[in-house]
């Protein structure tokens, strides 16, 4: 991770090691960093939820059959693996490519367990 990162000051020393921030409170340093997660995951969570919805008000009839909660947690679980690898792969959080791939990730995950 560059310096830039925003969670990467929270978590690690000048030396890099593994801290919980110098000089602020551990339960401050928690609850910021549960905080900094939260944001880095709501993303993936609300199109989980969003795009299944959704997709039922168009294909109601096709998606009579597929459950709702099987096509969120598919979405879910997609959509949080899109986000990480963009992470990695780009070096920061909230790029525009990564978006435009959770957006591929919630539809073909939606196509995946009950279009097909």
């Amino acid at each position: 991770m560059g310096k830039d990162y925003k969670i990467a000051g929270l978590l690690s020393g000048s030396r890099g090691e593994i801290i919980l921030g110098e000089g602020r409170g551990g339960v401050q340093v928690l609850v910021q960093f549960l905080s900094h997660v939260l944001n880095f995951l709501l993303p993936a969570v609300a199109m989980a939820l969003l795009v299944p919805s959704l997709a039922r008000l168009v294909w109601w009839k096709s998606l009579a059959s597929a459950g709702w909660w099987r096509q969120v947690k598919w979405a879910a679980a997609v959509n949080v693996a899109v986000l990480v690898l963009g992470l990695l792969v780009l070096g920061r959080d909230g790029a525009m490519w990564t978006y435009a791939a959770l957006v591929l990730a919630s539809a073909l995950s939606v196509w995946w367990t009950g279009l097909r």
